[in-house]
């Protein structure tokens, strides 16, 4: 298949393998954080609270993610990224392990989370055009798509919702954290050099503008961000929040059942993603 020889270079190999274990830890906090907090609170407006820390994390970081990719070596700042995270997650599971976890303690440590979560992503987008030859663009990124949806959204929150049924949600969290440092090892072996192409002519700023300019002048670029942000908002917000509620409270189930819901959400993705990297680009 088409997607698969980006594999055949060792550095894309690399980052994917990394990616492939940490984008399963995802799929382990999406069942474990929405557990946790019904645990500790079975109120809808408590998830939404936590889950507006990692919007929020997002949102104030992840245009300045950009920017520093464009600067420095993106391998370093997605390992310091990967560690961020790992260890905020090491800090939910202590405090969960102990009975010590309330709504506050999530909402400060999700907000750290999306911080590393926001400077990791646009660094994840920019290296891989370094990692692999040009007619293998399309196939690395199309690759890098179908695992996000293979492991976050399918296998993940299986695995997620049998390891919170029977370890609890403080060893899920830590097994996340474990992912994360994988994640990071397996970045520090990637010997092509990534550097943006910041120079010190301009400021971060200045940066910053010309890339908001940029995305303004692409409609396609941003018609895509606004049919995203609509999806988010309309679909996958009530989703995160109501699904486990209902699940919990109106079926009576418990995480395994929750984990086993949100992987079926993954499998058209996972298809979807397939048929597109065969396809090749779009006019």
């Amino acid at each position: 298949m088409k997607i698969l020889q980006p594999l055949r270079e060792r550095d894309f190999a690399l980052l994917w393998g990394g990616l492939t274990i940490s984008l399963l830890g995802d799929g382990i906090y999406l069942v474990a954080v929405a557990w946790q907090v019904y645990d500790l609170s079975n109120t809808p407006s408590a998830l939404a609270l936590v889950g507006l820390a990692w919007s929020i994390g997002l949102a104030l970081f992840l245009l300045t993610g950009g920017v520093v990719s464009d600067r420095f070596d993106r391998r370093r700042v997605m390992i310091t990224a990967d560690l961020v995270r790992a260890a905020a997650l090491v800090v939910i599971g202590i405090l969960a392990a102990t009975g010590n976890l309330a709504i506050g303690h999530l909402v400060a440590l999700v907000l750290l989370y999306a911080a590393g979560e926001a400077f990791f992503g646009p660094a994840l987008g920019a290296i891989i055009p370094d990692l692999v030859s040009g007619p293998r663009i399309v196939e690395a990124n199309a690759l890098a798509q179908s695992v996000r949806q293979t492991c976050r959204l399918f296998l993940g929150p299986a695995i997620g919702g049998i390891v919170v049924a029977t370890a609890g949600t403080a060893t899920a969290f830590i097994a996340d954290s474990a992912t994360f440092v994988f994640s990071a090892l397996m970045i520090a072996l990637i010997r092509t050099p990534s550097r943006g192409h910041g120079t010190s002519d301009s400021s971060a700023f200045d940066d910053l503008r010309a890339g908001v300019a940029y995305v303004r002048s692409q409609r396609w670029i941003w018609v895509t961000l606004i049919v995203a942000s609509l999806f988010t908002l309309f679909y996958w917000g009530p989703v995160q929040v109501l699904l486990p509620y209902i699940v919990r409270n109106d079926l009576g189930g418990g995480p395994e059942t929750f984990g086993l819901i949100l992987a079926a959400d993954g499998v058209g993705s996972v298809v979807a993603s397939i048929v597109l990297s065969q396809r090749g680009l779009p006019r």
